[in-house]
């Protein structure tokens, strides 16, 4: 039997509207754009890219996902399992 991933993201994606005037034509920059992979259990993550390629974007994604998350089972009162701990 094969372990799931302790984290797993699949097809995140942010752009950000950098327009800048009313009249401007649009202009769209894909800071992440299409991005998966899976961290399995006891595996070491690296993430490494030129500069400017959204390393610093996905990281500060997944902080705001994991603050959310946090927020919300507090807001809600509820108990999360992981792996057999609190």
């Amino acid at each position: 039997m094969s372990e799931s991933p302790i984290l797993s993201v699949k097809n995140l994606k942010t752009y950000f509207d950098v327009t800048k005037g009313v009249f401007a034509k649009k202009q769209i920059v894909k800071a992440v754009d299409d991005v998966s992979f899976d961290v399995m259990p006891n595996e070491t993550f690296g993430l490494v890219g030129e500069s400017g390629c959204g390393k610093t974007t996905l990281e500060l994604l997944l902080s705001y996902m994991n603050l959310m998350l946090v927020q919300l089972l507090l807001k809600e009162k509820i108990s999360l399992k992981l792996k057999g701990k609190n």
